[in-house]
């Protein structure tokens, strides 16, 4: 039990935290700007996320989330269009 210990202990002290809560924080402010549509900017948050914390789960739903609404958002535009036409 102990080098199991000993072996996660040297595996914890290599995760850069700072690096963690950074990609933490980038990837919370591009779920902000997927719900106000801001979307390039939500792509570049989530590729600074994703460099600095490639592993974090969340970005893989926060990609495809961002993905729907820009479809979302592509299709009302399409669809505005064909309604304003005389």
């Amino acid at each position: 039990m102990s080098k199991l210990a000993d072996s996660e202990d040297a595996r914890l002290a290599k995760v850069d935290v700072d690096n963690m809560n950074a990609a933490i924080a980038s990837a919370a402010e591009a779920k902000k700007q997927v719900e106000s549509g801001r979307f390039a900017e939500a792509k570049t948050s989530l590729e600074t996320a994703s460099k600095l914390w490639p592993q974090y789960v969340l970005l893989a739903s926060l990609n495809e989330s961002l993905k729907k609404a820009e479809k979302e958002a592509a299709d009302k535009a399409k669809e505005e269009a064909k309604t304003a036409k005389p």
